[in-house]
């Protein structure tokens, strides 16, 4: 059993071999951190994740890396015109940023009250909605001013959302995307998120793009590209090469995947000192 937790963000430890998929069963150990700000979850490779049919790997190379605030411990992150936008949890730490593109200067920020815990963030004709994590609230801000324009309310857990066809996705730890109306947060739908026959878990922040969902999984160095209309992951992209964890030991988990101007991919992390633009690169078969 996992301990109720009233404060940080839940820190799952991995004891072994964690498999992509809930199906192919749960890591040996899964502790949660009590503390007031959550402790570095470890690092599993992506490479002890075997191929299913229908999903390939592939490995995300980096091509240009850019400054990242490490004091961010980064939860939601998108573009918008030209500008891009990054939430950072925790009790009495939480915020959002406007950033500009590609200095990372930071050009307005709203500091959340000390009883919020920030998640994902997505944008809609100029609305920003922030999502918190046990609060049931997510906030609206008109953008690029950050002022606050209402709110909405949901019940359950907030963890990643973006926007795409003309709805929001959104998680909330488990295996399935919710889709919800922009306009009034309602409920339209769930996805569920499968490799192969079993049900993925842990579905952290998202990105759409093109059809594909882009999700983070908490505590994985893998990133899952999932189809909308199918909720199949179609690949597992491995990240795990990006940041140097012995050079960096302060850095947390993979977090926060966006698409700048030009469609490049951004990955970045919790408390990372940079961010990285990536190409897909398909990983070489097995001997």
């Amino acid at each position: 059993m996992i301990p109720a937790c009233s404060t940080g963000r839940r820190t799952f430890r991995f004891g072994g071999p964690f498999l992509l998929a809930a199906g192919m069963l749960l890591p040996h150990s899964m502790t949660a951190s009590c503390s007031g700000r959550p402790d570095p979850a470890p690092f599993v490779p992506a490479d002890t994740v075997s191929e299913a049919p229908g999903f390939k790997t592939a490995k995300a190379i980096p091509v240009d890396t850019l400054y990242h605030d490490s004091t961010m411990y980064t939860q939601g992150l998108c573009f918008y015109d030209r500008d891009i936008y990054e939430s950072s949890g925790g009790y009495g730490s939480s915020r959002l940023r406007r950033l500009s593109w590609p200095s990372m200067d930071v050009l307005g920020e709203v500091v959340l009250p000390r009883e919020f815990f920030a998640e994902g963030l997505a944008i809609v004709d100029d609305t920003l909605c922030l999502l918190t994590w046990r609060e049931g609230v997510a906030f609206r801000y008109t953008v690029p001013d950050l002022e606050p324009c209402g709110l909405f309310t949901y019940e359950g857990e907030g963890w990643g959302l973006t926007a795409g066809d003309g709805v929001f996705y959104m998680s909330d730890g488990g295996s399935t995307i919710q889709i919800r109306d922009p306009s009034t947060f309602a409920g339209l739908g769930r996805l569920q998120v499968t490799v192969g026959a079993s049900q993925t878990m842990l579905l952290n922040e998202l990105e759409y793009r093109d059809g594909i969902l882009y999700a983070n999984q908490w505590g994985m160095e893998s990133i899952l590209e999932i189809d909308v209309a199918s909720g199949s992951v179609v690949t597992v992209l491995d990240a795990s090469a990006l940041l140097d964890r012995a050079q960096w030991p302060g850095a947390e988990v993979l977090n926060g995947i966006a698409f700048d101007p030009e469609g490049r991919m951004l990955l970045t992390g919790k408390h990372w000192p940079f961010c990285f633009l990536v190409i897909e690169e398909p990983a070489a078969p097995p001997p």
